[in-house]
């Protein structure tokens, strides 16, 4: 029996557990796993099984517990099948999660190779630690503006990280920090963004080929037009700039129009009603205080004390040296909202500040911060960096130090970044402080956005 018809049995529920025994063995071989990926990529396969998947196994396991599971509509791939043989449903999950495990892995490996198929894009900017690696290639490689990339992955690593990809009829899809995307163009353009935040630029498609932005938990149908899309697990976030984009929530195959100005967020909730509604914006003050252990994923290592916890300094690698070796920063950051909720931590004000309470163990002369922006939940806004040195505030009864920063006038611009991030109202959705690649115990107790008085 052939690939293709061990294909077509999965897909129609009638393969056997000898079959899908010989069809794991076959997905061992390189061949065979490229195909497979470039067919689910393309006819949609994937993102639609691994969530009726995750259904299947939450029904066995209510089965088993005597509970009943909650009705839904199962996808045509799964129909009928998975009720029938819930052992063989369990062997099917097992080969999916196995597949896309092989798909998402990344190792941390950067290497110079020359990228022989044929260009998809161009990297036209990059910043940070940018990562790419073609499609079934085994190796994530260092890349840096103007390079032409084929089909494959492309990684900004964390907040300090963007880039830009730029395909041939205009299309520019931006990646802020810390996102993973993967793309191809067979006749249209496919993207899938496996975690992260991205702003598309999208130049008119060709009539009945939209481009196709697909999530773990979404599908976004775009002919021409500017929107942002967030990713993070078990929800997309998709706000529109100019145009109109359809977006359907996988699990249950909800559709919406999200119009300009609007938004629209796609969870694997088939309870909640998918709408588009008017962006919303953060409010003008955020505080937050280590003192207790913070309930979000902060990066950083909290420590309590008598006198009250803190958040230390943790590194993390924000790019390669000509020799290869990584460049380690130590560093305190937020988690990014965006992807979360499609808000902001805070909307900046013209009088806006930081307020930081912090200690080090070996001061050095500048600690560094970065806000990562957005326009009101919508398109990306650029990154705006600020120094605090020895010189500045003042030092507590206890030994800790606190420091205010008007924000009006960043020192520098990251990716995207320009004019007054105040002045422009931008909402901050990821707040960054590093000593760089000094170690020097850097410990934050308080840290906040608000207006100066005047």
């Amino acid at each position: 029996m052939n690939m293709d018809e061990l294909l077509e049995r999965w897909r129609d529920g009638s393969a056997s557990e000898a079959d899908l025994r010989e069809l794991t063995a076959r997905l061992a071989t390189p061949e065979h796993r490229d195909a497979l990926l470039e067919d689910w990529l393309v006819e949609s396969a994937l993102p639609r099984a691994l969530p009726a998947a995750l259904v299947a196994a939450q029904r066995e396991s209510a089965m088993t517990s005597g509970t009943k599971p909650s009705p839904r509509a199962e996808p045509k791939l799964w129909s009928g099948w998975l009720q029938r043989r819930p052992l063989t449903a369990a062997a099917a999950l097992v080969l999916l999660l196995g597949i896309a495990g092989w798909w998402l892995r990344t190792p941390n490996i950067s290497s110079e190779s020359a990228l022989a198929r044929p260009t998809v894009g161009t990297l036209a900017e990059a910043e940070g630690a940018v990562w790419f690696r073609e499609e079934g290639g085994a190796e994530l490689q260092s890349v840096v503006p103007g390079a032409a990339l084929p089909a494959g992955m492309l990684v900004t690593q964390n907040p300090m990280s963007a880039a830009v990809l730029r395909f041939a009829d205009g299309t520019k899809i931006s990646l802020s920090g810390g996102t993973e995307i993967r793309f191809m163009e067979r006749g249209q353009k496919f993207i899938e963004v496996d975690h992260g935040v991205i702003r598309a630029a999208v130049a008119k498609q060709p009539k009945g080929k939209p481009m196709i932005v697909r999530t773990v938990t979404a599908e976004v149908e775009v002919v021409g037009t500017a929107f942002s899309l967030s990713a993070a697990e078990g929800n997309t976030s998709l706000s529109v700039d100019e145009g109109r984009v359809k977006l359907t929530r996988l699990v249950d195959g909800q559709s919406v129009d999200v119009p300009s100005g609007q938004r629209a967020d796609a969870s694997l909730n088939q309870r909640e009603r998918l709408t588009a509604t008017v962006q919303t914006q953060a409010g003008a003050v955020w505080v937050q205080d280590f003192s207790r252990q913070p309930a979000n994923d902060w990066k950083g290592q909290w420590e309590d004390a008598p006198s009250g916890g803190s958040l230390l300094a943790a590194p993390h690698v924000v790019g390669r040296g000509p020799d290869g070796r990584p460049a380690v920063f130590y560093s305190v950051f937020s988690p990014n909202v965006w992807t979360r909720v499609g808000g902001a931590l805070v909307t900046l004000e013209a009088r806006s500040a930081l307020t930081v309470e912090f200690r080090e163990a070996a001061p050095q002369s500048v600690i560094e911060v970065m806000l990562v922006t957005h326009e009101h939940g919508r398109r990306f806004a650029g990154n705006y960096f600020y120094h605090i040195t020895g010189t500045d505030g003042a030092t507590l009864p206890d030994g800790w130090r606190r420091v205010r920063v008007p924000l009006a006038a960043p020192v520098k611009y990251g990716a995207g970044g320009s004019g007054s991030p105040t002045a422009r109202g931008l909402g901050v959705f990821t707040v960054l402080l590093t000593s760089q690649e000094h170690d020097t115990g850097l410990r934050l107790r308080r840290i906040e956005i608000s207006p100066q008085a005047p």
